[in-house]
């Protein structure tokens, strides 16, 4: 292989693994509105499938994508830069190593997934110093990811479950409202409506978090936020022309919470957030 191909695969590699890792830190720890890796997988998952039989399934599945996506970026990354050394590089059994480029991606292949998966059982070794340190590295990587990975499932089931219950929370006091036909402002006051608005914020937060969060689609539409926002808006807006203070106060924090959420899901959907009950229910079409 002529030198100058062997140096484009060593900067093609290093520059896929470090797109994979930045890839992969962004949706861990530094996650945007729009985006990353998580929002583009979980955009692309949903389309497919959220009109199918599969609908329930699409957050799980466009969960464990993006995790393959992560490990796909980097161990194809590693095979590029291995796959850049000479045969000499690398010993192992006669006739083992090939000059031919596809095979000899697949060997590189073959030794970047031993070394990612930590177990290295591949039959070929490095007689490179400073490639072995590449492998080391590579394999520190492996268990790093193996960590984020199930520190990114740890924190995202619960914010999972926070949604769920926030929808299942305000649909059951719709409920209670409509059979009792009781305004639930006027019953409930300032108390519930500082709850709802702390709610509604801690979903905006899980949303920021962890975008690919609206793309998991219960069978029951009464456990989903955006089935409720517009019964939200309706509330806020009732507290506000309540003659008790405490209740107007109360109502108006839950107002400013709903517009914080309307300017976020506006930005995902490019929309302008001047009208929040039109954001919200373009919003639940979109789960629809």
């Amino acid at each position: 292989m002529p030198i100058i191909i062997e140096i484009v695969f060593e900067c093609a590699g290093t520059l896929v693994v470090l797109y994979g890792l930045s890839e992969v830190f962004r949706d861990i720890f530094h996650p945007t509105r729009s985006g990353t890796l998580s929002e583009y997988v979980g955009r692309l998952i949903s389309a497919l499938l959220r009109h199918t039989g599969l609908r329930p399934a699409v957050g799980p599945i466009a969960l464990v994508t993006v995790i393959l996506c992560w490990d796909a970026l980097l161990v194809g990354g590693f095979a590029l830069i291995y796959c850049g050394f000479p045969p000499e590089g690398v010993i192992g059994p006669p006739g083992v190593m090939a000059h031919a480029l596809g095979p000899k991606y697949l060997e590189s292949l073959y030794i970047s997934l031993g070394a990612f998966d930590t177990f290295q059982t591949f039959n070929l070794w490095s007689q490179v110093d400073w490639l072995r340190m590449v492998i080391a590295v590579e394999g520190l990587i492996g268990i790093s990811m193996i960590t984020a990975s199930v520190s990114w499932l740890v924190l995202l089931y619960p914010a999972y479950a926070r949604s769920r219950q926030f929808g299942r929370r305000v649909s059951s006091l719709l409920e209670a409202e409509k059979r009792g036909a009781e305004n639930m402002v006027q019953q409930f006051g300032a108390i519930l409506l500082l709850e709802l608005a702390e709610r509604v914020l801690q979903f905006r937060l899980d949303v920021i978090l962890f975008p690919i969060l609206l793309h998991f689609y219960p069978t029951d539409e009464s456990a989903t936020v955006s089935n409720v926002l517009p019964d939200l808006v309706r509330l806020a807006s009732e507290a506000k022309s309540s003659s008790h203070g405490d209740c107007k106060l109360a109502g108006i924090q839950l107002q400013v919470a709903l517009e914080a959420l309307a300017q976020m899901l506006a930005s995902r959907m490019s929309m302008k957030p001047d009208n929040v009950l039109a954001v919200f229910e373009a919003f639940q079409q979109t789960e629809k």
